[in-house]
């Protein structure tokens, strides 16, 4: 039983991984994607998104884009519902500017990273 799991370990954190950059497509991401990414890193379901890696630098590309603001901010809801949408995305890069610097702490060659989700 052990090694057939063994073997299917790698294959499932592959269709994670794979999952997590596919959902990194084309749409605007609403605060519930950021929450949800972050929850999947937390979980050590995927890595924290950096620019080395071209897949990596989608999904970390997609995370900075200003239109997931920008569409936010021109959606036909309430202005508390803008505010609490903003709330939750920006405690979110908040929790992820959290984690880069600790990885720079550490040694990792994330400070560009760093730079962006700070600005």
């Amino acid at each position: 039983m052990w090694p057939s799991l063994l073997l299917k370990l790698p294959v499932i954190a592959l269709l994670i991984f794979a999952s997590s950059v596919a959902n990194a497509g084309a749409a605007p991401w609403a605060s519930n994607d950021y929450v949800d990414l972050y929850f999947r890193i937390y979980n050590g379901q995927v890595p924290l998104p950096h620019l080395r890696d071209e897949k990596q630098k989608v999904l970390f590309s997609h995370l900075v884009d200003p239109e997931n603001l920008e569409n936010l901010v021109s959606a036909p809801v309430s202005a508390a519902e803008k505010r609490q949408q903003l709330e939750i995305i920006l405690t979110s890069l908040s929790e992820y500017r959290s984690r880069y610097n600790y990885a720079i702490f550490v040694g990792e060659p994330l400070e560009q990273e760093l730079a962006l989700v700070q600005a």
